[in-house]
């Protein structure tokens, strides 16, 4: 491709161990597309040494048996993300590094770290905090902070994502008798010291279940007797009180509250017991972390808890929430809760998604790993299950191999030996989400990230539309977002002229296909008037590249772009052939890659002659073009047309029109394909669905939304929700990359709106523009700005 190697050259420049400190700071999914930089890169972070220092899933829990009174740990099998043969990085759970000490008490683990009361050898009667890392055996030991006589509980607070700094939030109380919080205690391993902070939540009557809680969002959230949320930060600077809903609060007179806090995928989760239905769990989010909105998610039986393990016990009504079961810990990164079970000292897992239970084995000893990541525990107190601040707790373990002590700061000055322009390279590779979370990691980022040069450089969130007006004046019109919806004013400067004025000596040109920035352009000739020219073009850096023939466009169907800059620099474009002019089955594809700058033809690999598909409706993904066919299949080609995969439907996502085709909509958010469909048996619903599990083709149903909430209060003004069909008066346009949001355009009306599926709200985004009602929608293209080089500008002669 005729690209700028300026980007290219500036991460070469880069000496492999910063390279592998900067990517130590990334979640593991970022860390994961960072393989796609270069062979070098891959190489480099597959390497078994870098591999240590790098982000890892969860790998098990440390816990405390009280047979034995010695800690264990659980280590999880592949199935669970954890090869055999790394194994040996995890730690020892007996912490043999933590020398001088006689008894541990594990305390709290919070991403890598695990706080720890640890009593002394000599004199036998003291003891010392220790906060600890197993991977790298490093530790730091608390300094007393004068009021440990009436503290009610310690909790660990750190994400190295946000900082390289631990704190220790210990829990003050004011009242012997009731347990009444008087304030907190933070420990913060930058200072090496206390700051007392008095109650800030503004009620002087509140008693936290000690036991559950978790540091989210750079605060540390607890649940309180009085059906709150509380959180502090780590200065003890913001004091927050989290409100619940009336059916999220049960409690029980011996248990206390019956509910669970934990935090994945960037949310809250409140997990409690239906107060009508003992046999019950209800699952919470906090969708909106700044308004206190919770989303109800889903209910969960303790038959599909325990499986086909009710064969084997009593029955299902007999199991209650923190008597004979407690949840210890939601996966960080995907729907997996973890449960103990007290009647068979047993360790389960639950995917809420799949609704799938899975049971471990009974181990032999030593580090205990059960066939499905699950395991028998042996020796749980009767105190583990109760309200109390025991030892026996179960402590989820992600392992951290970098160092993050405030004693070890190696891995700070590698950081800050980065020059500005390579720290900038270097997140120009990320997701938008990861760039603000690097915000937080010194104020020299901050406002290195904020600086309105860099920003263009940055990745950005979608933007906006690219559409045509109508089909008889070719005049194309930008719809921009307000700043609700991600884009700041003063950023709106960044963004593209409908009119690609930079696309000179061209008279005419048709919006055809958009991918990650980069824009698919059919474009006329000023001379001769005849003639035309496929082009792709970045209009954030006015660059262009101009297709050569492939030979086949008079038998072509409409051509499809691909580019995903996380996993190559180059961009695709795919020219689908048919062979029957009657039918226009595809017989093969040509493929354009802009680092040849030459066209390959491939037959058709799908192993089927009779498939045609539907032209304006695919995606690029996962490093493949995915098309879907009048067929009711889904079609996929990789950019070097060496891999050809056909994904099944499920026969109620199978819905099509005489006149418009199939009913269905297919896009990418979040890392999945989505496909949303009309329902059969009722016109006014659509389905949306999410391929769960890519390579086993296994289909998640997620949600039903009706016209009447993709329309909401509209329908006054119109006519009635059932006269809508989907392709015919309204069409789906996109899906946020990044969050549950969909596009759509009402045609009565000229107005693009968007739909929250998550928090079942719609906006109106604007009005469109002599759109007509008589033929088929036009490509609306959204877009998001991409400041990849591309080719270079044409000069005119």
């Amino acid at each position: 491709m005729n690209c700028s190697k300026k980007g290219a050259a500036a991460a070469a420049d880069l000496a492999d161990d910063l390279i592998v400190e900067i990517l130590s700071r990334l979640p593991i999914k970022s860390v994961c597309q960072f393989k796609c930089v270069s062979r070098h890169w891959y190489h480099l972070i597959s390497h078994p040494e870098h591999c240590k220092k790098l982000p890892h899933t969860i790998s098990g829990f440390f816990y405390h048996n009280y047979r034995l009174n010695n800690d264990e740990l659980i280590v999880f099998p592949t199935s669970d993300g954890i090869l055999r043969d790394q194994e040996r990085l995890f730690s020892d759970p007996s912490l043999p590094f933590l020398t001088g000490y006689r008894q541990i008490f594990l305390k709290n683990c919070c991403n890598g770290l695990i706080l720890c009361l640890c009593r002394k050898v000599s004199p036998r009667d003291e003891a010392n905090y220790v906060v600890c890392n197993p991977a790298t055996e490093e530790w730091v030991v608390l300094p007393g902070s004068g009021d440990e006589n009436i503290a009610r509980a310690y909790r660990l607070g750190f994400d190295p994502a946000v900082s390289p700094h631990f704190h220790v939030f210990q829990i003050l109380e004011g009242d012997e008798d009731y347990g009444y919080i008087a304030g907190v205690n933070i420990y913060s391993s930058e200072t090496g010291m206390w700051n007392h902070k008095e109650n800030g939540w503004g009620d002087n009557e509140i008693q936290i279940v000690s036991t559950r809680g978790v540091f989210f969002n750079g605060m540390l959230h607890l649940l309180t007797y009085q059906f709150m949320i509380l959180a502090v930060d780590t200065e003890g600077k913001t004091w927050r009180t989290i409100s619940l809903l009336e059916s999220m609060r049960v409690t029980n007179l011996c248990l206390g509250p019956l509910a669970f806090i934990g935090q994945s995928q960037g949310q809250l989760y409140y997990i409690n017991m239906r107060s009508y239905d003992g046999s019950k769990l209800s699952v919470w989010i906090l969708e909106d972390y700044n308004g206190n909105e919770w989303i109800f998610k889903d209910n969960i039986s303790t038959s599909q808890l325990f499986g086909e393990l009710f064969d084997e016990s009593f029955g299902k009504k007999d199991l209650m929430f923190q008597r004979d079961y407690a949840l210890v810990a939601i996966h960080p990164e995907c729907n997996l809760i973890y449960f103990v079970w007290r009647s068979e000292d047993m360790l389960l897992s639950y995917d809420m998604d799949r609704a799938v239970a899975n049971r471990g084995e009974a181990p032999a000893g030593g580090k205990r790993a059960g066939r499905t990541g699950l395991a028998e525990v042996g020796g749980i107190a009767s105190e583990l299950l109760d309200d109390t601040d025991a030892c026996c707790v179960y402590l989820p373990f992600v392992r951290l191999a970098c160092t993050y002590m405030n004693r070890f700061q190696k891995g700070a000055a590698a950081a800050a030996d980065l020059t500005d322009d390579l720290i900038v390279e270097i997140l120009s590779r990320l997701p938008v989400k990861s760039v603000c979370r690097f915000k937080c990691v010194s104020r020299h980022w901050y406002h290195l990230i904020s600086h309105p040069e860099h920003c263009k450089k940055l990745p950005q969130t979608i933007s906006g539309f690219f559409y045509h007006k109508d089909r008889l004046i070719h005049e194309d019109e930008w719809v921009s977002f307000p700043t609700s919806d991600g884009i700041s004013r003063d950023q709106e400067h960044l963004f593209s002229d409908p009119s690609l004025p930079f696309l000179t000596g061209y008279r005419q040109f048709f919006l055809k296909n958009c991918c990650n920035g980069l824009i698919l352009c059919l474009c006329w000739k000023d001379s001769p008037r005849d003639e035309a020219d496929y082009v792709v073009c970045n209009p954030a850096t006015e660059e262009w590249v101009v297709l050569p023939d492939s030979g086949d466009e008079s038998i072509a169907r409409t051509p499809r772009l691909g580019f995903d800059p996380a996993r190559s620099p180059h961009f695709h474009v795919f020219e689908f052939l048919e062979g029957d002019e009657d039918y226009g089955y595809i017989t093969g594809v040509n493929i354009y890659s802009s680092e040849t700058g030459v066209w390959s033809h491939k037959e058709n690999g799908w192993g089927d002659n009779e498939i045609q598909i539907v032209s304006s409706r695919g995606v690029f993904f996962n490093g493949m073009l995915h098309l879907l066919t009048y067929e009711f299949k889904i079609l996929a080609v990789d950019t070097e047309g060496k891999t050809w995969r056909t994904i099944s439907l499920l026969e109620t996502m199978c819905v099509e029109n005489i006149c418009l085709g199939p009913l269905a909509f297919i896009g990418q958010s979040q890392g999945r394909l989505y496909y949303i469909n009309m329902r059969s048996n009722d016109a006014s619903k659509l389905s949306v669905w999410i391929l769960k599990d890519y390579n086993g083709n296994e289909w998640i149903f997620k949600y039903n939304i009706s016209t009447s909430h993709l329309f909401g209060e509209l329908f006054g003004e119109s006519f009635g929700k059932n006269d809508l069909m989907f392709q015919r008066d309204y069409a789906l346009v996109a899906i946020h990359a990044e969050c549950n949001l969909i596009f759509f355009v009402w045609r009565c009306e000229d107005m693009l709106l968007s739909y929250d599926m998550d928090r079942g709200k719609f906006r109106v985004i604007c009005n469109l523009k002599g759109h007509l009602y008589d033929i088929p929608f036009p490509p609306y293209l959204p877009y998001v700005p991409s400041f990849s080089h591309i080719g270079r500008p044409r000069v005119e002669a």
